[in-house]
């Protein structure tokens, strides 16, 4: 094992790699108002920006090709999913959710894209092009809230038809709330229970 970055302050995410596994692109999370997404070579370890502005813009996600960036960014005032060229980021700009996205991900074959939007999961076409066309979202099925989970929060199999979604764990409001334990006289509880030999 060895480090690929360091953080100065707050911690980095790690979300997709290049094709051709030459660089892990990861967010860059110093606090929920100051995020942006970065890459690093896995053999000399230097680091590039690859989205970084004002608003948030994080959860970078790769099309199969190396070709087309996903990611989220909350510049509207909340989370919308979008797409960018890769690696000429500036090149270019489409805003791909409506209402809210978050945690983009594409299929294995690149010609559908999908995402969470308000407790629901979201699939859209993807045909390559100058510009590329993205297809009007369509609702699959709802998926349970992670809240501010930092990390995928879900992904897709190699041929698009199943979903492995992680789940909140539910909370049992007696039994998980925290308890302090006070024990008056360890020293004898301790003698008793490993004796001296």
């Amino acid at each position: 094992m060895r480090r690929l970055t360091r953080a100065d302050a707050g911690f980095h995410i790690p979300y997709a790699f290049t094709p051709d596994g030459s660089r892990v692109l990861f967010t860059v999370f110093r606090d929920y108002a100051d995020q942006d997404s970065a890459s690093v070579d896995l053999t000399d370890l230097t680091v590039e920006p690859v989205l970084q502005g004002k608003a948030a813009e994080v959860h970078p996600a790769l099309s199969p090709d190396g070709r087309w960036l996903l990611y989220q960014a909350d510049e509207s005032g909340r989370f919308e999913v979008y797409l960018r060229p890769y690696p000429n980021v500036a090149d270019a700009r489409w805003q791909v959710s409506v209402g809210g996205g978050m945690s983009p991900t594409w299929r294995a074959d690149g010609r559908e894209l999908f995402f969470a939007s308000n407790g629901q999961l979201m699939a859209a076409t993807f045909r390559d092009g100058a510009p590329p066309r993205v297809g009007v979202p369509t609702t699959l099925f709802p998926v349970p809230s992670t809240g501010d989970r930092l990390g995928p929060q879900f992904d897709v199999s190699r041929d698009g038809t199943r979903v492995l979604v992680l789940t909140p764990t539910p909370v049992d409001p007696v039994a998980d709330r925290p308890q302090v334990r006070i024990v008056q006289r360890w020293a004898t509880a301790l003698a008793r229970a490993v004796p001296a030999s």
